[in-house]
C-alpha cells in the first residue's frame, strides 16, 4: 500500500499536484468539521437547561451548525472531485508506463503464465478501474480518519481528561479488531483474485478459439471446465464471506460498546462533582460522534483489499525492467544484406536444459531464395526468431549470427526488424479494411501507405482479383481475426502486408500451408520475381503477353482469356479488362525490380524446389545443405529420404 501511494506524486504533473493539494485540505476541513459540530450541538443542549438566554443563544449555535454543516458538504464534494481528478490522471499515467514497458519485454516475458494476454489485458482494464479508487477515494479517507481521530483526542482531552483516557483505552482492542479483519480480509481477496483469474482464462481460451471449439465439438467440455472453475469460484467467495463476515460485524459493534462504556463512566464522574454535566456532554459528543463517523468511513476498507492487490498488479507491469536484450545495439543499417549463422547455439529461457540449437551455421546471400527444412521440432521457425532478435543468442559468442556483417546483439532492434518481414503460418488479421490491414502500422506520409503501392502488394500476393470482386473492395470490412475471410485468403493479405513494406528480407514460415494449389502457385511466382529482377517469364507469363498485345476475338465479337475462356462480350468490356491487366503487370514488376533476400521456412516440397539454396535441420544441426537437385539425387542423404517420407514432415 505504501509503495502504491508513494507512486502517485512522481507519476501526475504539477496541474493534478496542486489539485491534490486542495484534496488533502478539503480532507483536513471534512476531519475537523464534525468534532467542531459535536462541539457546537453539545452548547446547543446546553442552552436547554443552563442558559438564561436561551432564544438568542439556541438561534446563533443552530445557525453555527447549518454553517458547519454547508461548509462540510462543500469539503467532502470538493475532496472526492480533487481527489477522483487526480487519480485518473495516475492511473492514465501508470497504464501509459506500463504499456510501453510491456512493449519493452523480451518474447520469453509473455511465456511465462502470469504474463499471459487475458492476465494483461483484465489488468490494464478492469484492475486499473479498482486501482483508481485507493488515491481516488482511499487516499482521503486515510486523512480524514486520520485528523479526526487526533483532533477529537486532542480536544476531548482538554474538555475531559479522564473520560478521553477511558476511551483511549479501548483504541487497542478496536485497532485488533480491524486488524483481524483486514488480515483476513487481504488474505481470502487474493484467493477470490486467483479464483476469478481462472474463469476469466477459460472464457478467453473459449471465445478466443470459438471456430476450432466449435469445429471439434468442445462446447460441453468447455461449459464443464466453465461450471467447475465458477463452482470453485463460489466456495471460495462462501468461505470469504463467513470468515470476512464474522468479524466484519465486530468492527460495527465495537463503537457501540464503547459508547456504553462512555454513558457509565461518564455518569461515574458527574456523580462525583469532577466534571459538570456540560463538560461530559461536550467530551461524550466529541468523541463518539468522531468515532462514529470514523467507522463509517472505515466502511470503505471492505473494498481496499481488493483495489490494493490491483493496484500491486498494476504497479508491477509499470516498473517492469528495461533491460531487455532487444534495447541493446546501436547500429542502425541501411539494408539487411548477407545472412550468416555460425556455430549458433540456443536453448529457449523456459527450457534451458533443452538444446534446440547445436552449432548451427550457414550462409544466406542477398537477394537469394534460402529454403530451411526439416522435421517438425528441427529449429526452423527458431533461426527466425534469432533473426528478429526475439530471443537472445549466447552472449559469449560472437558475430554468431550477423546480417550485412553486423553481429545480431548489436544492431539497433527497430531497424533490424524494419528491413525484415514475417509471414507465420497462422495469418494474424486487426479489425478494419482490407486496405487498412495491409497497410497496417504505416505512416499515411509513406508511399508504401498509398493505395497504388497496397494494389501492388495484393496483386503479387495474388488476392487482388478476390479483393475486386467483393462490392467494397478494398474498404470491405474484415472481422477481428480474418473470421470474415477464408485461411487462405487470410493468409495472401497477410503475404501481401509484409510485401508492401518492402522489406530486405522476406521470411515465410510456412505461409502456403494454408493456400490452395493455385494460390500456392501464384505466391511461388511472386517469390521468384522477388528473387531476380531478371528471372525468366512463366508459361503462363507469355501467354498472358501475347494475350494483352494480340487478343483473339471470336467470331460474334467476344473475346477469349489467355486460357481459351470467353470473359468478355463487347469490345468496351475488353478495354476495362484490358487496362486493368496492364496496371496488373505494371504494378506487379514494380515489386520485381527489388532485390530481396527470401527465407522460406517450409515442409512442402514445390516450396523447396524454387530455392536456390536448400539448408536441411535434423533436431537443431545441419545435416546437409545445397541445391534442391543435387540434394534430391543423394539417395542416401537425409534430404531425399526427407522427400521420400522416410522421415517425419
Amino acid at each position: 500500500m505504501r509503495e502504491i501511494f508513494k507512486s502517485v506524486w512522481p507519476a501526475i504533473g504539477w496541474s493534478s499536484r496542486l489539485l491534490l493539494i486542495g484534496a488533502l485540505l478539503c480532507a483536513l476541513v471534512h476531519s475537523a468539521a464534525t468534532p467542531l459540530f459535536a462541539w457546537v450541538f453539545a452548547k446547543l443542549l446546553n442552552t436547554f437547561y443552563g442558559s438564561s438566554k436561551q432564544t438568542d443563544e439556541s438561534r446563533n449555535y443552530a445557525l453555527a451548525i447549518l454553517g458547519i454543516a454547508t461548509i462540510d458538504g462543500i469539503a467532502s464534494y470538493l475532496m472526492f472531485f480533487l481527489s477522483d481528478t487526480v487519480a485518473q490522471a495516475w492511473i492514465l499515467s501508470l497504464k501509459t508506463e506500463a504499456m510501453r514497458r510491456i512493449l519493452m519485454q523480451p518474447r520469453q516475458f509473455f511465456d511465462k503464465e502470469e504474463n499471459s494476454i487475458s492476465r494483461l489485458a483484465e489488468t490494464m482494464d478492469h484492475f486499473s478501474e479498482e486501482a483508481r479508487n485507493l488515491p481516488g477515494r482511499f487516499a482521503c479517507v486515510f486523512v480524514v480518519i486520520i485528523a479526526m481521530i487526533l483532533l477529537s483526542i486532542t480536544w476531548s482531552m482538554v474538555i475531559s481528561w479522564k473520560l478521553a483516557l477511558v476511551a483511549l483505552a479501548t483504541s487497542p482492542i478496536l485497532f485488533t479488531i480491524t486488524k483481524g479483519y483486514n488480515m483476513i480480509s487481504s488474505h481470502w481477496e487474493r484467493l477470490a483474485n486467483e479464483a476469478d483469474d481462472r474463469v476469466g482464462d477459460i472464457l478467453h481460451e473459449a471465445f478466443t478459439n470459438i471456430r476450432t471449439v466449435r469445429c471439434l465439438v468442445l462446447e460441453k467440455h468447455f461449459r464443464k471446465k466453465y461450471n467447475d472453475a465458477t463452482t470453485q469460484a463460489v466456495s471460495v467467495g462462501i468461505k470469504r464471506a463467513l470468515y470476512s463476515g464474522s468479524i466484519f460485524g465486530l468492527t460495527f459493534t465495537g463503537t457501540i460498546f464503547v459508547a456504553i462504556l462512555l454513558f457509565w463512566y461518564g455518569g461515574v464522574l458527574i456523580a462525583r462533582n469532577e466534571y459538570s454535566v456540560d463538560a461530559v456532554m461536550q467530551c461524550f459528543l466529541v468523541l463518539m460522534l468522531s468515532v462514529n463517523h470514523v467507522s463509517y468511513m472505515a466502511h470503505y476498507f471492505t473494498q481496499i483489499n481488493m483495489s490494493r492487490e490491483a493496484g500491486s498488479r498494476l504497479l508491477r507491469l509499470a516498473r517492469l525492467p528495461t533491460d531487455s536484450h532487444e534495447l541493446d545495439g546501436t547500429i542502425k543499417i541501411q539494408s539487411a544484406g548477407d545472412i550468416t549463422l555460425n556455430k549458433v547455439n540456443f536453448a529457449y529461457p523456459t527450457r534451458p536444459d533443452v538444446q534446440v540449437l547445436h552449432d548451427v551455421s550457414f550462409n544466406i546471400a542477398r537477394g537469394s531464395c534460402t529454403a530451411i527444412v526439416g522435421s517438425s521440432g528441427s529449429g526452423k521457425s527458431t533461426i527466425a526468431a534469432l533473426l528478429l532478435k526475439l530471443y537472445q543468442t549466447d552472449p559469449a559468442v560472437v558475430d554468431g549470427m550477423t546480417v550485412s556483417n553486423h553481429d545480431v546483439k548489436t544492431l539497433h532492434t527497430t531497424t533490424l526488424r524494419s528491413h525484415i518481414a514475417i509471414v507465420s503460418q497462422t495469418p494474424v488479421l486487426f479489425p478494419g479494411t482490407i486496405s487498412e490491414n495491409i497497410a497496417y502500422g504505416l505512416s499515411p506520409s509513406l508511399p508504401e501507405s498509398s493505395m497504388e503501392a497496397i494494389r501492388a502488394a495484393a496483386e503479387a500476393a495474388g488476392v487482388s482479383d478476390f479483393i475486386e470482386s467483393l462490392p467494397q473492395g478494398y474498404n470491405t470490412l474484415i472481422g477481428e481475426g480474418g473470421t470474415g475471410l477464408s485461411g487462405g485468403q487470410a493468409q495472401r493479405v497477410s503475404i501481401a502486408r509484409a510485401l508492401v513494406r518492402n522489406p530486405d528480407i522476406l521470411v515465410l514460415d510456412e505461409a502456403t500451408s494454408a493456400l490452395d494449389v493455385a494460390s500456392a502457385s501464384i505466391i511461388r511466382d511472386t517469390i521468384l520475381k522477388l528473387v531476380s529482377s531478371e528471372s525468366e517469364p512463366s508459361t503462363r507469363d507469355e501467354n498472358a503477353s501475347v494475350w494483352l498485345h494480340s487478343p483473339p476475338r471470336s467470331r460474334s465479337g467476344g473475346v477469349w482469356d489467355e486460357f481459351g475462356n470467353a470473359k468478355c462480350e463487347n469490345d468496351m468490356d475488353w478495354d476495362v479488362r484490358f487496362v486493368r491487366k496492364q496496371q496488373q503487370q505494371q504494378n506487379q514488376s514494380k515489386l520485381a525490380h527489388k532485390q530481396m533476400t527470401v527465407v522460406i521456412i517450409t515442409h512442402a516440397r514445390e516450396m523447396m524446389a524454387i530455392a536456390e539454396h536448400v539448408v536441411m535441420l535434423d533436431r537443431g544441426r545441419v545435416v546437409e545443405q545445397g541445391k534442391f537437385g543435387e540434394l534430391k539425387r543423394k539417395r542416401n542423404g537425409a534430404f531425399a529420404r526427407l522427400l521420400r517420407g522416410e522421415r517425419k514432415l
